[in-house]
């Protein structure tokens, strides 16, 4: 079962709502802008470091529990970051990229959503 979130609306969807944008999320986990996240894999990344290293870059904490918005500068940050220092570079860390990626070209906010 996936219970969590790592995505950004595409251009062609326009949801103010913050609970809407996050059901948007579950109800298309196959999306290109979507990375959806099992408890498990939560869990691995947390081991890891990966969203401690993602605090690192923002104002507020990411990490189990947590749903969070990140912004322009912060995602290319924590893009960068993910790139150069991060590993290992597996299929959720790759699609992860691609959203940030996708994020900074369309100038779209990304949501963590692991709460």
């Amino acid at each position: 079962m996936l219970d969590y979130s790592f995505f950004f609306l595409p251009a062609e969807v326009d949801i103010d709502d913050y609970d809407k944008k996050l059901q948007w999320g579950f109800n298309y986990p196959e999306a290109l802008t979507v990375l959806s996240l099992n408890q498990e894999q939560v869990d691995f990344y947390h081991e890891l470091g990966l969203w401690n290293i993602m605090s690192d870059y923002t104002d507020y904490m990411i990490g189990p529990s947590d749903s969070n918005v990140i912004f322009d500068e912060e995602i290319e940050k924590i893009r960068d970051m993910i790139v150069n220092d991060f590993t290992p570079k597996d299929k959720n860390i790759e699609k992860m990229i691609d959203i940030l990626n996708y994020a900074m070209t369309y100038n779209k906010a990304v949501i963590i959503n692991l709460g």
